[in-house]
C-alpha cells in the first residue's frame, strides 16, 4: 500500500451515487455482504483508499454479469474506482518526482523515492554529499574568475 495514501478519503461523485441508488433498488432481492457494502457506500458517500483497493480486487475477481459485480456498481463503478486509484497514485508519484528534481538542483536534499532506512545517520545520503562538494567546487571556480 502507498503510505502517502493510507486512510485518505475520496468522495463519491453524485453521478456515481445516483447509479448506486438505482442498483440498490434493482438488486433489493439480494442479501449478503455485497448489499451491506452498497448500502454503506450510498449512505456514507465516500470511500477510503483501502476500500477502493478492496473494491477493485473484488471487481477483478468476479464475473462481469454476476450479482456480486452488479452489487459493487458494475462497469460504471469499476471505471470510477480504477480512475480514482490511478489519479491518486499518479499524484503521489508526481509529487515525489518533483521533490527528486528539486533535490538534484539543490544539493543536500534527500531523494523522495528513498526510504528512511537507506540514509545514513545524518539524514543525508552519500550521493548528496558528493554532489554538494561538486557544487562547492564549481562555485569556487566561478568565484576565482571574478577575483
Amino acid at each position: 500500500m502507498n503510505r502517502d495514501l493510507k486512510d485518505k478519503s475520496f468522495f463519491i461523485p453524485e453521478k456515481i451515487l445516483s447509479h448506486l441508488n438505482e442498483t440498490l433498488k434493482k438488486m433489493s432481492h439480494v442479501n449478503g455482504e455485497g448489499m451491506k457494502r452498497l448500502r454503506r457506500l450510498v449512505s456514507e458517500k465516500e470511500m477510503t483508499y483501502q476500500q477502493l483497493k478492496r473494491l477493485l480486487y473484488d471487481f477483478k475477481n468476479s464475473e462481469v454479469d454476476s450479482d456480486k459485480y452488479n452489487l459493487n456498481g458494475g462497469k460504471i463503478m469499476f471505471n470510477w474506482v480504477n480512475d480514482t486509484l490511478d489519479r491518486a497514485r499518479k499524484e503521489v508519484k508526481d509529487r515525489k518526482k518533483s521533490k527528486q528534481n528539486a533535490s538534484e538542483l539543490t544539493p543536500g536534499l534527500g531523494n523522495a523515492f528513498r526510504k528512511g532506512h537507506e540514509k545514513n545517520s545524518d539524514g543525508i545520503t552519500n550521493a548528496d554529499v558528493s554532489r554538494l562538494s561538486e557544487e562547492i567546487n564549481k562555485t569556487l571556480k566561478i568565484m576565482k574568475r571574478y577575483l
